[in-house]
């Protein structure tokens, strides 16, 4: 009475990383929002970068969802990151 039913509120069985276009790791960091200067998630992908450079083994994918006016820029300094 007065209660929650927590059997039909359970959260979904996450999704096959692969049905959403997203290599398969152990660990993800996801950021979402407007890609906008104020988000700073150019920030983001250079702690990414440093990250990725002292443990190269790690599994870990840095994924972004959004779109806005920085969303180029922030994928070309990825790329440029990611050519180290």
């Amino acid at each position: 009475v007065n209660g929650v039913d927590t059997d039909r509120f359970r959260p979904a069985p996450p999704p096959d990383p692969a049905s959403l276009g997203v290599p398969a790791a152990e660990r993800y960091v996801v950021s979402v929002c407007q890609a906008r200067p104020e988000k700073r998630i150019d920030l983001l992908v250079r702690v990414a970068d440093e990250y990725a450079g002292r443990y190269p083994g790690s599994s870990v994918q840095f994924v972004h969802v959004g779109d806005g006016p920085m969303l180029g820029e922030w994928r070309r300094l990825a790329e440029r990151c990611r050519g180290r």
